[in-house]
């Protein structure tokens, strides 16, 4: 006895099989034979960091502080004191970088590292500020009611200062 479905499933088959001549193969053979390709990118949909007994004497005590503070935050506040405190000892070092000793070395290394920071923070400051202008005009055009509403908020909020 054989399978009704039979000719369906050759015919259907006949499209992916490269043996074909004719059909819709050769349009397939247009697509790359590799792709790789971020889909994505920068984004984690699973957990970053892994808390549990292996690697925390208190996993329930990191968690609730990673509520309250990244490690960026953490590392941040961390290095901004250190900068406070490396700028006021370096104040009175004198000569170039080799002339310092090793722990004014090393503190000089942190406010480089702390300055290097800052100029990212700034200049992603002016990226994202240039794509807010950039929103802010379509919403101007498309919704001049809504950007006037939003103007009025700003301004209520934030009434602006005398020169």
């Amino acid at each position: 006895m054989t399978n009704p479905y039979a000719p369906v499933f050759e015919f259907w088959m006949s499209f992916w099989t490269p043996k074909r001549r004719g059909g819709w193969f050769p349009i397939l053979a247009l697509a790359p034979q590799y792709l790789d390709q971020a889909i994505n990118p920068d984004w984690n949909l699973g957990t970053i960091v892994n808390i549990n007994e292996t690697n925390s004497s208190s996993p329930s005590i990191e968690k609730a502080v990673l509520k309250e503070a990244s490690y960026g935050k953490q590392i941040g506040t961390i290095l901004d004191a250190i900068n406070v405190i490396a700028k006021e000892r370096l104040s009175t070092a004198q000569g170039d970088f080799n002339s310092l000793t090793s722990d004014e070395k090393v503190l000089k290394i942190a406010c480089d590292l702390w300055q290097e920071i800052e100029n990212t923070k700034n200049e992603q400051a002016k990226i994202r500020l240039n794509e807010l202008k950039v929103e802010l005009k379509s919403i101007m055009k498309r919704q001049p009611k809504a950007f006037k509403a939003l103007v009025r908020e700003l301004e209520r909020n934030n009434p602006p200062k005398d020169p």
